[in-house]
This record gives C-alpha cells, sequence and structure tokens, in this order.
C-alpha cells in the first residue's frame, strides 16, 4: 500500500505539467487511476504492534537469581522457604506453601548455604525458615547452622512422596483444617520424574482456597493441595496436569470424571497455557502479566511459584531461542501489559 502511495505522488510530482494535454496525459491518468482504484480496494493504515512492559530477573546462577526473584517480590518477610537447588521435586511442590504464605523461596546447596542467600535471608528480617526435603537432600550439619539464627522446621522424608505428604500436613495445619493424606478430589496429580507442568501448576496451586472437604459443598473446587503421582494418588486427584506421558491414564479417572478433570495440552508450553486459563476461573484473577520461564531446564523458575502469586500473573514456559506458539498465542488473546522473564540469556 505504501508503495502505491509512492508511486502516486512521483507521478504526480513528475507529470503534473503534462496532465493538460496529449497522449501521455491520458497514459499518465490512466495509471493514476489504476493506481487509485487499487489503493481504494487496499485502505491505507498501519497496525500497530502492541508493545509490553518487558522485564528480566536473572543472576549468575540459580543462588542468585532466586534471590533477585525474592528481592522483586518482598521487601521483608518473617519466614522463608529454603529448598535444595540441585533438583526440583521439593521446591516445586514447596512453592505451594510458600505462595499460601506469601514468603520467599530461596535455594540452597546440601551441605553449605551460598553467601548470597545468607545476605537475603539478612535482608528480609526473617526469623523462621521451612527446610524442603529429607536429611540426603539438605543436611543436618546445615540445618544445625541454621539453627542458630533461625527457628527452623523440616518439611522432609525418606523420598519426594514423603516430603510432597509434610508439605500438604504443613499447608492444612497453617489453614486450620485437620491435616489428611487423602479426601475426595483434594489433590493437584503432577508427574513424579518430570519438572514443567509441576513448575506451572504450583503458583496456581498454593492461591487455591484450602477447605475441610476436598469437594467444597458450595462450588465443588478442589485440587488445592499437590502430589507427585504416587500409588492412589490419582484417586484424590481432582486435577491432573499434564498428558499421558507425564502422568500415565488411570481408570479411576473415568469413574470420577465427575469432579475431577486432566489439565493437558499438546506439549509442556499448551499445557501450561491451559494451566494459565484457569486462573479466572479459580482465582477470580484478571491476568495483565506472563512469568516466562526456560521450559527445558528447571533453576532459574524454582523460586517463580510465590513471585507469580504476587500478582495478577501466569507462568508460561518458553524454549530458550523461540516463543513457542502456544505461548506466543496466549500473550496475543489475553489483556497482557507485563512480561517477566525468569533467568539470564543462556
Amino acid at each position: 500500500i505504501e508503495r502505491i502511495r509512492n508511486i502516486l505522488i512521483i507521478e504526480y510530482r513528475k507529470n503534473r505539467n503534462l496532465l493538460f494535454g496529449g497522449k501521455k496525459m491520458k497514459s499518465i491518468l490512466k495509471r493514476f487511476l489504476v493506481l487509485l482504484f487499487m489503493a481504494a480496494l487496499f485502505p491505507t493504515g498501519k497496525t500497530e504492534a502492541k508493545s509490553y512492559e518487558i522485564k528480566r530477573i536473572s543472576g549468575d546462577n540459580r543462588y542468585e537469581t532466586a534471590v533477585e526473584i525474592s528481592k522483586a517480590s518482598f521487601k521483608s518477610s518473617q519466614t522463608a522457604v529454603l529448598a535444595f537447588g540441585g533438583n526440583y521435586p521439593d521446591a516445586l511442590v514447596g512453592g505451594t506453601v510458600a505462595t499460601q504464605i506469601k514468603a520467599p523461596l530461596l535455594l540452597t546447596g546440601s551441605e553449605e548455604l551460598p553467601s548470597v542467600v545468607k545476605e537475603e535471608l539478612k535482608r528480609l528480617n526473617v526469623e523462621k525458615i521451612y527446610i524442603l526435603g529429607g536429611t540426603g537432600v539438605v543436611s543436618e550439619r546445615l540445618e544445625e547452622s541454621i539453627r542458630k539464627d533461625y527457628t527452623v522446621y523440616r518439611l522432609g522424608g525418606r523420598n519426594r512422596y514423603f516430603t510432597a505428604r509434610d508439605i500438604n500436613f504443613e499447608r492444612q495445619r497453617l489453614a486450620n483444617v485437620v491435616q489428611e493424606i487423602g479426601d475426595w478430589r483434594m489433590y493437584s496429580v503432577v508427574s513424579n520424574n518430570n519438572f514443567p507442568d509441576a513448575l506451572t501448576a504450583s503458583p496456581l496451586v498454593g492461591q487455591l482456597p484450602i477447605h475441610r472437604e476436598a469437594i467444597h459443598t458450595m462450588n465443588m473446587t478442589g485440587g488445592f493441595l499437590m502430589m507427585p503421582r504416587w500409588k492412589n494418588t490419582i484417586d484424590y486427584g481432582f486435577y491432573t496436569m499434564g498428558g499421558f506421558n507425564a502422568v500415565p491414564y488411570d481408570p479411576v479417572e473415568d469413574v470420577g470424571a465427575f469432579f475431577g478433570e486432566r489439565i493437558m495440552g499438546s506439549n509442556r508450553y499448551a499445557t501450561a497455557a491451559a494451566v494459565a486459563e484457569l486462573y479466572p476461573k479459580r482465582l477470580q484473577k484478571k491476568i495483565d502479566t506472563v512469568v516466562l520461564a526456560d521450559g527445558l531446564n528447571y533453576p532459574d523458575a524454582l523460586s517463580s511459584a510465590p513471585f507469580v502469586g504476587q500478582q495478577n500473573a501466569v507462568l508460561l514456559l518458553t524454549d530458550p531461542n523461540k516463543l513457542p506458539k502456544e505461548t506466543k498465542e496466549y500473550i496475543k488473546n489475553h489483556n497482557i501489559q507485563k512480561i517477566e522473564i525468569l533467568g539470564g540469556e543462556k
């Protein structure tokens, strides 16, 4: 369209002295009218590309990134949640309790607390620390050193399932309800050996209100605790987060289909977008922010759940080098104003 307009202007300026006589005038006028007709068929005007406020939160490593996420979320916090940074199961389930109590989730090594984390605990004026995981991931020696300065509670068992159980018990205790292992449709069930679906589910599940009965008598809502798939957990699943490769099909899904639902997409990016669609429905939030994390590696997003929970935000995933179409479509089709990227350019 711009090219047509430019041609019209150029032709007029070149030949305006000839427009009132001769064969050349007729030829020019004919061309002018054709171009004018084409311009009428394709109205002028550019579609403005939507602009977003874009922010990156990162550090030199996973521990520093977690601290930067904490700084972006909290001026102070009486409580902090501390998870092993070398693996994801405890941190992702633990993200639900951090979100619930509105506390930062920081990362540690097995034997030593990184200096940058020590400084962040001081900045926040922390008094109480939840350690996530058993002594195999966060050692007794490290726990004892932390106890010198803080009140410490460990939520952990002999494996990821017992750690998740302890985290869920504490979430129920904090909500002043009876601590139970299972009741109808209590859990959002996630993969027990992969991170993407649990990563995106954690901030949502951490914000779901916990009530005495798994199926609330008024609004039939559940899924307020998160559990890696384990024996019989699917029986109590209100949500199953992820496709059949992530959480294999179980016939009990058909029996409880009236209450339960599998949240899934064709891949991890589509599943993340499907989880994001639950926010307005379950949390009555008007989403205006997308928090974007690496969908192929977990470290930079381990601390993301309470950060997402503090905003009108959802957590979506991306390929490190290219925005997946499912993520792009969610951003395009919703009233997104701000995009916050977690992690460095690597």
